[in-house]
């Protein structure tokens, strides 16, 4: 991600903090030729995000560690925000072992929310260590209050629908409900969410978050919890968020979105977050992949950033969000020269650095969605 970007999103922060730990990626190869084995990636990606679960549920951010301590001992970042995309991936092909995988992270980030944190917020979660020896450590920090609970909301959603286990959801309901109402606390009267109290940015990219785990949080009420009140409360919210999102941080007169509000107006040469912000909407269901806004922005990124599938960008990442809305989008000859790479530069050859959980999860639904949609 770039360093030279004045506000730094949640999802670069964590990476900016990071050592380049083994493989640094060099500079990238044409990818092999042909269509991708979509399923045995899918598989390959599912049996990686599984291996770095630990025994108490809680999911390495990549195979290799961040740091070491001084005597030596391995230390590896969790991230929950990564993790809840990885295991959103991972559940986009359920069998009992991604399960299992699942409802462990599940409990654990569930085991470790604050009541209260140092905002005297309920219900958010901060990043932890994981040393080598079994110790956990609270790093007392998150990159944001919003981002993290829609994304686990999102991903509850999705186990409820793959599982039917009802009982994981109603035995924690309380927890469930701090988690949403810590989402609902940094809403501002605007209708926007900003990234923490202590960091009021209202960032495109976790608005549209926040949409998709609001919807979640709504279904979760109806259909789980029974409680019809409590999901119209939510869906109010919603909706509120929604128009706010096209009110406030879409752009007509240059047909982009606002990166984050007040921002100037998108720089479509700058890649992150200018460029790909506007792709989000997209992937989280805020504007329809079919919708003429949508077919605009998606030709656009391409226009400026032609090698992405290539992994030639102006990013260290491979940014495996960017198949997963080409795949939405239709485009599957991108998505598979995209797969094509990772698969040799990455998958294939060990995960090395930068690939991470998050990677691995975008590129199962961007593979799936692909298998099974575009013919």
């Amino acid at each position: 991600m770039k360093k030279e970007i004045i506000l730094i999103l949640h999802i670069v922060s964590l990476f900016i903090l990071l050592p380049i730990i083994s493989g640094c990626i060099g500079k990238p190869q044409n990818p092999p030729p042909g269509t991708p084995n979509y399923s045995t990636i899918i598989e390959a990606e599912q049996n990686w995000i599984i291996s770095l679960q630990i025994e108490n549920g809680a999911i390495k951010m990549a195979g290799g560690p961040a740091r070491y301590t001084d005597d030596g001992k391995a230390v590896y970042n969790i991230h929950p925000y990564f993790n809840n995309l990885a295991v959103l991936g991972l559940l986009e092909d359920p069998k009992p072992a991604v399960i299992d995988t699942a409802k462990k992270w599940i409990i654990w980030y569930l085991n470790h929310i604050n009541d209260p944190d140092y905002n005297g917020l309920s219900g958010t979660i901060y990043d932890y260590e994981y040393v080598e020896d079994g110790t956990e450590i609270s790093k007392n920090y998150y990159d944001s209050v919003d981002s993290y609970a829609a994304t686990f909301i999102s991903l509850l959603k999705r186990y409820y629908e793959v599982t039917n286990d009802v009982n994981l959801l109603i035995t924690n309901r309380e927890k469930i409900e701090k988690i949403i109402n810590a989402m609902i606390a940094v809403q501002d009267t605007d209708g926007l969410t900003f990234a923490k109290p202590d960091y009021q940015i209202k960032f495109l990219m976790d608005n549209v978050e926040v949409y998709e785990g609001l919807n979640a949080a709504e279904f979760i009420e109806n259909t789980v919890f029974n409680y019809t009140a409590k999901a119209n409360e939510y869906k109010a919210h919603k909706e509120a968020l929604l128009n706010a999102i096209e009110s406030k941080l879409w752009n007509a007169s240059t047909n982009s979105y606002y990166p984050y509000l007040g921002s100037p107006e998108a720089n479509w040469s700058t890649f992150y977050p200018d460029a790909t912000a506007q792709l989000f909407p997209i992937a989280f269901g805020v504007i329809d992949p079919k919708s003429e806004r949508a077919i605009y922005l998606y030709q656009k990124f391409n226009e400026f950033f032609p090698g992405w599938p290539s992994l030639e960008k102006p990013d260290l990442f491979p940014w495996a969000f960017l198949a997963y809305v080409a795949a939405l989008m239709g485009d599957k000859s991108r998505v598979n020269t995209f797969l094509n790479t990772v698969n040799s530069q990455y998958i294939t050859v060990g995960h090395p650095w930068t690939w991470y959980v998050a990677e691995a999860g975008w590129t199962i639904r961007a593979a799936k969605y692909t298998r099974d949609n575009l013919k």
